[in-house]
Protein backbone atom coordinates (compact mmCIF):
# COMPACT_ATOMS: atom_id res chain seq x y z
CA UNK A 1 0.00 0.00 0.00
CA UNK A 2 0.87 3.63 -1.00
CA UNK A 3 1.91 5.54 1.83
CA UNK A 4 0.06 8.45 1.13
CA UNK A 5 -3.16 7.84 -1.15
CA UNK A 6 -5.18 10.91 -2.28
CA UNK A 7 -8.96 9.30 -4.02
CA UNK A 8 -10.95 11.73 -5.65
CA UNK A 9 -10.46 14.65 -3.53
CA UNK A 10 -12.10 17.72 -4.09
CA UNK A 11 -11.94 20.38 -1.72
CA UNK A 12 -14.97 23.70 -1.75
CA UNK A 13 -15.23 26.42 0.03
CA UNK A 14 -18.53 28.94 0.91
CA UNK A 15 -17.98 32.60 0.07
CA UNK A 16 -21.03 34.40 1.07
CA UNK A 17 -23.74 32.84 -1.60
CA UNK A 18 -21.13 31.66 -4.16
CA UNK A 19 -19.16 28.29 -4.14
CA UNK A 20 -15.46 28.17 -4.82
CA UNK A 21 -13.68 25.21 -5.83
CA UNK A 22 -9.97 24.81 -5.33
CA UNK A 23 -9.10 21.84 -6.51
CA UNK A 24 -11.13 18.84 -8.23
CA UNK A 25 -11.01 15.07 -8.35
CA UNK A 26 -7.33 14.78 -7.51
CA UNK A 27 -6.14 11.36 -6.72
CA UNK A 28 -2.63 10.23 -6.42
CA UNK A 29 -0.45 7.97 -4.24
CA UNK A 30 3.21 8.85 -2.70
CA UNK A 31 5.18 6.00 -2.12
CA UNK A 32 7.43 5.79 1.15
CA UNK A 33 10.12 8.05 0.94
CA UNK A 34 9.63 9.73 -2.39
CA UNK A 35 10.14 12.95 -2.93
CA UNK A 36 6.94 14.62 -4.57
CA UNK A 37 7.19 18.48 -5.79
CA UNK A 38 3.37 19.88 -6.34
CA UNK A 39 3.65 21.98 -9.55
CA UNK A 40 1.68 25.20 -10.61
CA UNK A 41 1.19 28.62 -10.75
CA UNK A 42 0.01 30.90 -7.98
CA UNK A 43 -4.03 30.05 -7.10
CA UNK A 44 -4.20 26.69 -8.49
CA UNK A 45 -4.75 24.83 -5.24
CA UNK A 46 -1.53 23.49 -4.55
CA UNK A 47 -1.15 25.15 -1.07
CA UNK A 48 -4.99 23.74 -0.06
CA UNK A 49 -4.39 20.44 -1.36
CA UNK A 50 -0.86 20.16 1.22
CA UNK A 51 -3.11 21.78 4.09
CA UNK A 52 -5.61 18.54 3.35
CA UNK A 53 -3.00 16.30 3.32
CA UNK A 54 -1.62 17.77 6.69
CA UNK A 55 -4.66 17.57 8.19
CA UNK A 56 -5.35 20.95 8.56
CA UNK A 57 -8.61 21.22 5.86
CA UNK A 58 -10.65 18.07 4.99
CA UNK A 59 -12.10 17.50 1.59
CA UNK A 60 -15.48 18.18 0.55
CA UNK A 61 -15.46 15.31 -1.48
CA UNK A 62 -13.54 12.45 -1.57
CA UNK A 63 -10.51 11.35 0.89
CA UNK A 64 -6.80 11.43 2.00
CA UNK A 65 -5.43 8.34 3.80
CA UNK A 66 -1.86 8.28 5.33
CA UNK A 67 0.26 4.51 6.17
CA UNK A 68 -3.93 3.04 5.97
CA UNK A 69 -5.55 6.13 7.83
CA UNK A 70 -8.00 8.27 6.59
CA UNK A 71 -6.78 11.89 7.50
CA UNK A 72 -9.00 14.00 9.46
CA UNK A 73 -6.92 16.16 11.83
CA UNK A 74 -3.19 16.75 12.16
CA UNK A 75 -0.74 14.32 13.14
CA UNK A 76 2.47 14.38 15.10
CA UNK A 77 3.41 11.77 12.38
CA UNK A 78 3.81 14.70 9.84
CA UNK A 79 5.47 18.22 10.01
CA UNK A 80 4.69 21.45 7.80
CA UNK A 81 7.14 23.82 7.59
CA UNK A 82 5.68 26.87 5.52
CA UNK A 83 7.98 29.92 3.83
CA UNK A 84 6.84 31.89 7.00
CA UNK A 85 9.78 30.47 9.68
CA UNK A 86 7.83 30.90 12.66
CA UNK A 87 9.95 31.17 14.96
CA UNK A 88 10.12 32.37 18.27
CA UNK A 89 11.76 35.67 18.85
CA UNK A 90 12.58 34.77 22.95
CA UNK A 91 14.01 31.30 22.24
CA UNK A 92 17.81 30.82 20.76
CA UNK A 93 18.31 28.22 17.73
CA UNK A 94 18.70 25.89 20.61
CA UNK A 95 15.12 26.07 22.17
CA UNK A 96 13.47 26.53 19.19
CA UNK A 97 14.31 23.75 17.45
CA UNK A 98 13.51 21.68 21.50
CA UNK A 99 10.05 23.19 20.66
CA UNK A 100 8.29 20.31 19.06
CA UNK A 101 10.18 18.00 21.27
CA UNK A 102 8.94 19.34 24.51
CA UNK A 103 5.24 17.82 24.58
CA UNK A 104 5.87 15.00 22.34
CA UNK A 105 2.91 12.49 21.95
CA UNK A 106 5.11 9.68 21.51
CA UNK A 107 7.22 9.39 24.52
CA UNK A 108 8.42 11.89 27.12
CA UNK A 109 11.94 13.19 27.14
CA UNK A 110 14.31 14.04 29.70
CA UNK A 111 15.81 17.83 29.26
CA UNK A 112 18.98 15.98 28.80
CA UNK A 113 17.28 14.15 25.58
CA UNK A 114 15.79 16.93 24.28
CA UNK A 115 18.84 18.93 24.23
CA UNK A 116 21.24 16.36 22.33
CA UNK A 117 18.28 15.28 19.85
CA UNK A 118 18.03 19.47 19.36
CA UNK A 119 22.01 19.63 19.02
CA UNK A 120 22.06 16.21 16.14
CA UNK A 121 19.72 18.20 13.81
CA UNK A 122 21.30 21.54 14.56
CA UNK A 123 24.35 19.89 13.20
CA UNK A 124 22.51 18.17 10.00
CA UNK A 125 21.50 21.58 8.63
CA UNK A 126 25.05 23.04 9.45
CA UNK A 127 23.98 26.09 12.63
CA UNK A 128 25.92 24.62 15.62
CA UNK A 129 28.12 27.42 15.54
CA UNK A 130 24.66 29.26 15.66
CA UNK A 131 22.80 27.91 18.55
CA UNK A 132 23.03 30.24 20.87
CA UNK A 133 21.81 32.84 18.62
CA UNK A 134 18.08 34.73 18.44
CA UNK A 135 16.04 34.60 15.39
CA UNK A 136 17.02 38.47 14.48
CA UNK A 137 20.43 37.35 14.26
CA UNK A 138 20.04 35.41 11.78
CA UNK A 139 19.71 36.04 7.88
CA UNK A 140 16.72 34.20 6.12
CA UNK A 141 18.32 30.96 5.11
CA UNK A 142 19.75 30.55 8.28
CA UNK A 143 16.20 30.62 9.98
CA UNK A 144 14.06 28.32 7.24
CA UNK A 145 17.27 26.10 8.47
CA UNK A 146 16.27 26.56 11.77
CA UNK A 147 12.65 25.71 10.88
CA UNK A 148 14.13 22.19 9.37
CA UNK A 149 16.04 21.31 11.63
CA UNK A 150 12.45 21.81 14.31
CA UNK A 151 10.56 20.11 11.84
CA UNK A 152 13.02 16.90 11.44
CA UNK A 153 13.99 16.69 15.32
CA UNK A 154 10.18 15.48 16.22
CA UNK A 155 11.22 12.42 13.21
CA UNK A 156 7.71 12.72 11.71
CA UNK A 157 7.37 10.32 9.28
CA UNK A 158 6.42 13.03 6.62
CA UNK A 159 7.50 16.34 5.80
CA UNK A 160 5.18 18.83 4.00
CA UNK A 161 6.47 21.85 2.89
CA UNK A 162 4.74 24.89 1.35
CA UNK A 163 7.01 27.07 -1.12
CA UNK A 164 9.57 27.52 2.26
CA UNK A 165 12.01 29.17 -0.13
CA UNK A 166 9.54 31.80 -1.69
CA UNK A 167 10.90 34.77 0.10
CA UNK A 168 14.62 34.15 -0.26
CA UNK A 169 16.85 35.44 -2.37
CA UNK A 170 18.03 33.39 -5.77
CA UNK A 171 21.46 32.35 -4.47
CA UNK A 172 20.26 31.61 -0.73
CA UNK A 173 17.39 29.55 -2.20
CA UNK A 174 19.39 27.23 -3.99
CA UNK A 175 21.97 27.08 -1.22
CA UNK A 176 18.58 25.44 0.98
CA UNK A 177 17.47 23.19 -2.08
CA UNK A 178 21.09 21.89 -1.89
CA UNK A 179 20.48 21.47 1.56
CA UNK A 180 17.14 20.19 1.36
CA UNK A 181 17.73 17.49 -1.13
CA UNK A 182 21.24 16.01 1.04
CA UNK A 183 18.64 15.84 3.79
CA UNK A 184 15.90 14.15 2.32
CA UNK A 185 18.81 11.53 0.59
CA UNK A 186 19.97 11.33 4.25
CA UNK A 187 17.28 11.26 6.67
CA UNK A 188 14.75 9.13 3.82
CA UNK A 189 11.97 11.11 4.89
CA UNK A 190 8.88 11.16 2.50
CA UNK A 191 8.48 14.66 1.56
CA UNK A 192 5.65 16.56 -0.53
CA UNK A 193 6.99 19.94 -1.80
CA UNK A 194 4.51 23.16 -3.25
CA UNK A 195 5.93 24.62 -5.44
CA UNK A 196 5.53 27.47 -8.48
CA UNK A 197 9.09 27.30 -9.75
CA UNK A 198 9.64 24.54 -12.54
CA UNK A 199 13.76 24.57 -12.25
CA UNK A 200 13.02 24.01 -8.33
CA UNK A 201 11.11 20.68 -8.83
CA UNK A 202 13.12 19.40 -11.16
CA UNK A 203 16.24 19.91 -9.14
CA UNK A 204 14.53 18.28 -5.62
CA UNK A 205 11.57 15.92 -6.73
CA UNK A 206 11.64 12.18 -7.64
CA UNK A 207 8.08 12.97 -9.40
CA UNK A 208 6.62 15.85 -10.28
CA UNK A 209 2.46 16.28 -9.80
CA UNK A 210 1.52 19.50 -12.66
CA UNK A 211 -1.71 21.21 -11.15
CA UNK A 212 -3.94 23.27 -13.55
CA UNK A 213 -5.35 26.74 -12.55
CA UNK A 214 -8.74 27.41 -11.07
CA UNK A 215 -9.62 24.72 -10.12
CA UNK A 216 -6.30 22.39 -9.24
CA UNK A 217 -6.92 19.28 -11.67
CA UNK A 218 -3.91 16.97 -12.32
CA UNK A 219 -2.44 18.31 -15.46
CA UNK A 220 -0.09 15.59 -15.58
CA UNK A 221 2.28 13.28 -13.40
CA UNK A 222 5.92 12.70 -14.55
CA UNK A 223 8.47 10.86 -12.91
CA UNK A 224 11.97 12.69 -12.95
CA UNK A 225 14.88 10.25 -14.96
CA UNK A 226 17.85 11.98 -13.35
CA UNK A 227 19.53 10.12 -10.30
CA UNK A 228 22.59 10.93 -8.49
CA UNK A 229 23.81 14.31 -8.05
CA UNK A 230 21.95 16.89 -10.16
CA UNK A 231 23.94 19.47 -12.08
CA UNK A 232 21.25 22.75 -12.90
CA UNK A 233 23.81 23.44 -15.98
CA UNK A 234 23.89 19.66 -17.36
CA UNK A 235 22.31 18.83 -20.40
CA UNK A 236 19.86 16.22 -19.20
CA UNK A 237 18.72 18.59 -16.51
CA UNK A 238 18.12 21.37 -19.33
CA UNK A 239 16.50 19.02 -21.66
CA UNK A 240 14.06 17.76 -18.69
CA UNK A 241 13.85 21.06 -17.65
CA UNK A 242 12.58 21.89 -20.94
CA UNK A 243 10.13 18.79 -21.14
CA UNK A 244 8.65 20.18 -17.85
CA UNK A 245 7.97 23.40 -19.36
CA UNK A 246 6.34 22.18 -22.00
CA UNK A 247 4.17 20.23 -19.94
CA UNK A 248 3.41 23.35 -17.58
CA UNK A 249 1.72 25.21 -20.68
CA UNK A 250 0.25 22.83 -22.63
CA UNK A 251 -3.50 22.45 -22.29
CA UNK A 252 -4.64 19.25 -20.16
CA UNK A 253 -6.18 17.48 -22.99
CA UNK A 254 -2.67 17.33 -24.79
CA UNK A 255 -0.74 15.44 -22.20
CA UNK A 256 -2.89 12.06 -21.99
CA UNK A 257 0.53 10.47 -23.25
CA UNK A 258 2.33 11.89 -20.02
CA UNK A 259 0.31 10.48 -17.17
CA UNK A 260 1.34 7.65 -14.87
Amino acid sequence: MSLIQVENATMEFRRADARFTAFENISLTIERGEFVCVLGASGCGKSTLLNALAGFLRVTRGRVVIAGQEVTAPSSKYVTIFQNYGLLPWRNVQKNVELGLEHSKTRRLTRAERRERAEKYIELVGLSAFKRSYPRQLSGGMQQRVAIARALAVEPEILFMDEPFGALDAITRSKLQDDVRALSQVERKTVVFVTHDITEAVYLADKIVILTPNPGRIKAIVEVPLRGVRDRVAKEFIAFQNTVFDLFHREPDELVEYMI
